[in-house]
């Protein structure tokens, strides 16, 4: 991503249900998006124009605080993610689409994790999911969710 934390390129192993779905690399030029991608023996290619603020969802955890990052949500909004397909059909190529997501900002908190003390911008993604994230960089701190709850264990700062 670059400083606005707008796409510019990734890789991404997908799976799906413990099973290798397939590989995707996945660049943006200005308002174009390009996907190439491999699934089993599917190639798969995409050319699809993307608004200016995006982001890609790739990996839940990693990615979501990205998707608020990206739209520069201080109240409730609603966030464009790329996404890539959900399914676990190998036996199709691995694209992906534009999809919305509601976020909704709730009040900052102070988070305590086994990685210490965070004050931290509390969001809800799509009505289900809870993420804590602080810094400019959005470090997740927390995510809680119907699967469960996530927390972050270590953190160093590099200098």
């Amino acid at each position: 991503v670059d400083r606005a934390f707008r796409p510019l390129e990734a890789y991404a192993r997908y799976w799906t249900g413990g099973k290798y779905r397939g590989s995707a690399w996945i660049r943006v030029q200005g308002n174009k998006l390009n996907l190439v991608s491999q699934a089993g023996d599917q190639p798969g290619a995409l050319d699809i124009e993307v608004p200016a603020a995006f982001s890609l969802g790739t990996h839940p955890i990693s990615a979501d605080a990205w998707h608020v990052a990206a739209l520069g949500a201080s109240t409730t909004a609603t966030a464009t993610s790329f996404t890539l397909d959900p399914s676990g059909d190998a036996s199709t190529p691995l694209l992906g689409k534009l999809v919305q997501i509601p976020i909704v900002r709730l009040p900052d908190e102070d988070v305590a994790v086994p990685a210490g003390r965070f004050k931290a911008r509390h969001l809800r993604l799509s009505g289900i999911t809870d993420y804590w994230v602080t810094g400019d960089d959005w470090l997740v701190v927390k995510s809680s969710s119907s699967a469960g709850e996530r927390v972050l264990v270590e953190w160093r700062e590099s200098r």
